[in-house]
């Protein structure tokens, strides 16, 4: 891999306690952190003994999650959990006007009977781990707490399923808490967690219980109407399996309280609907499980990476801020760079895309290559991923890129649907290609070079080896999501951090992308982050890697115990 070259930028450590801090447009965010970093230089005063042995055990206990490999917690995951905990079991907030009231703010906030808090964190700085934490948190503070606020009863939801596929790979046979150190070792034996995938009969009886599901599948649907004039006056015939047949929302509200945790956010939190004013089904469905469980939703997580609404406004319950600049600063994703075009032609007039755009497409094309070139002694194979306007587009340029000798026929095209319910997702029809490239793509024997398509790699889609982006659509909505999460699926690092490699993702110039640099720049908010002329941009440093003729001679050295 390519290791630092001197003109690296210093960065910082992502896993120590910061001396300063970023400033935040959030407006709870700088006294929710002044509070919480006070905590915790006083040691975590007011915590129950539970939590203070689980804080004990995640953040001031040596790990390895396998021998001589060690494991830390990044500083922006141990705040996010800190404050979680704070604001629910030591200050006790259980609604947003409470804390709207605590923090002496005025904020126009949802009226809600349960506590809602959103975390913001940056693409690829572990959302999930976070989730892991706050699940073994409100299930060990259930068990062991009399009078517990807190549930063993927890529901995961994703957005759609592509989402939801990579939070199963985490959580599925609780996977994440034996992988990670999420467990203290006397512990271990009584975290029994059930996790129940989507349509899964959840069972009453277990100890704990996690649901993961997209949440669409929660959704209360009204029963059909029977043709059959006899279940008019006796009623419908029962099912067979009456299990099976009961809604997953009443299924799981039959439990009792419940921890709500949202990924991809940003969807729950588009309150309420443009043209009808009135909620989103996802809200209606959590409201509805708070009212259908036996003391309701102990709390609603929400994490996202970019928690604004349609009119880029940041969401007034947002308590935790790890923006995408700190987590380049801290080397925890890659640094992006716009590579700028000079001179060449005009974009040419024509109904193919592959046409009118293709000094741009070419430009990616080159950029690739040098990344491969740069990247081929290290076993790892960079990926193009070029975002096109339209299903139309997407075909016209996949064509064009099979004809390139290097490309030919490793080009992934996946369509998306453009309108209707299910508008923004996969295809039916290409479901499970999608699912099965979204866990393939990045291993060495994957057959695919570039991937294009409209809005796929949105959200959801935990790539490592995209290396050059080229954005074609306009990508102008007011809220400017869209141009932040499409450089995140470029920004997970191939090599972890703190491992000396300062790696880039490559932006071919784009109007949005220009706009974004702008005003991240005005505001010093981007560290390391930059416009340069496409020819000087790419992989930077030096290649260190054994001559395969000198691998014979390779050594081994044993490890010797201390004395």
């Amino acid at each position: 891999m390519t290791a630092t070259s001197a003109e690296t930028l210093t960065r910082a450590d992502p896993y120590a306690i910061p001396a300063t801090r970023r400033g935040s447009v959030a407006p709870l965010v700088p006294a929710v952190r002044a509070e919480v970093t006070a905590w915790r230089s006083g040691g975590y005063p007011g915590a129950s003994n539970t939590t203070q042995r689980l804080l004990e055990h995640w953040f001031l206990e040596e790990h390895e999650i396998e021998p001589g490999v060690p494991f830390r917690w990044y500083f922006c995951q141990r705040e996010a959990i800190e404050t979680l905990i704070y604001l629910h079991e030591v200050v006790g907030i259980r609604t947003a006007h409470e804390m709207v009231l605590h923090f002496r703010q005025e904020l126009p906030v949802e009226p809600r009977d349960f506590a809602r808090y959103v975390v913001k964190m940056a693409t690829g700085s572990g959302k999930t781990k976070v989730m892991s934490l706050a699940i073994a948190w409100s299930y060990f503070h259930a068990l062991r707490e009399p009078d517990s606020p807190m549930s063993t009863t927890s529901l995961v939801t994703a957005p759609n399923l592509i989402v939801f596929e990579r939070l199963r790979d985490d959580f599925e046979h609780a996977r994440i808490f034996r992988r990670d150190p999420v467990l203290p070792p006397e512990w271990r034996r009584d975290f029994d967690l059930a996790v129940c995938l989507r349509h899964d009969p959840i069972p009453l009886a277990a100890p704990g219980v996690l649901l993961l599901t997209n949440v669409q599948a929660l959704y209360e649907r009204p029963e059909p109407r029977s043709a059959n004039p006899v279940d008019a006056i006796v009623g419908r015939r029962p099912p067979r399996d009456p299990v099976a047949a009961d809604p997953p929302l009443r299924r799981l509200a039959a439990r009792g309280r419940v921890l709500v945790v949202d990924d991809e956010a940003h969807h729950v939190h588009d309150e309420i609907q443009s043209e009808t004013r009135e909620p989103l089904k996802v809200v209606q469905t959590i409201r509805r499980l708070h009212e259908l469980a036996e003391r309701g939703v102990v709390a609603q997580l929400d994490f996202s990476a970019t928690p604004r609404d349609q009119q880029g406004r940041t969401f007034p319950e947002t308590v935790v801020d790890y923006p995408l600049s700190q987590a380049i600063e801290d080397g925890i994703v890659k640094r992006p760079v716009i590579g700028e075009l000079s001179g060449g032609p005009p974009e040419e007039v024509s109904d193919d895309a592959s046409v009118r755009y293709r000094q741009r497409i070419g430009a990616g094309v080159a950029k690739w290559r040098d990344f491969r070139k740069a990247l081929e002694p290290t076993g790892r194979m960079p990926l193009l991923f070029v975002m096109a306007a339209d299903t139309t587009s997407a075909d016209q340029i996949a064509r064009h890129l099979e004809t390139l000798h290097d490309l030919s026929g490793r080009v992934l095209t996946l369509h998306v649907n453009l309108s209707g319910r299910n508008k923004g997702e996969i295809r039916t029809d290409e479901l499970e290609e999608a699912r099965r490239w979204a866990r393939e793509v990045d291993l060495p024997d994957s057959p695919y070079r570039a991937i294009v398509s409209v809005l796929m790699l949105r959200e959801g889609w935990d790539v490592r080896n995209v290396s050059v982006i080229v954005p074609l659509r306009p990508l102008t909505a007011k809220a400017n999501i869209l141009p932040e999460q499409t450089l995140g699926r470029g920004l997970r690092r191939m090599t972890p951090p703190g491992s000396g490699v300062d790696e880039s993702v490559v932006i071919i110039d784009h109007e949005a992308f220009r706009n974004l640099w702008d005003k991240a720049l005005d505001d010093a908010e981007y560290a390391g982050v930059g416009r340069e002329s496409l020819d000087d941009t790419g992989p930077s440093g030096q290649v260190v890697t054994v001559e395969p003729d000198r691998l014979a001679y390779d050594i081994g050295v044993p490890l010797l115990p201390a004395c």
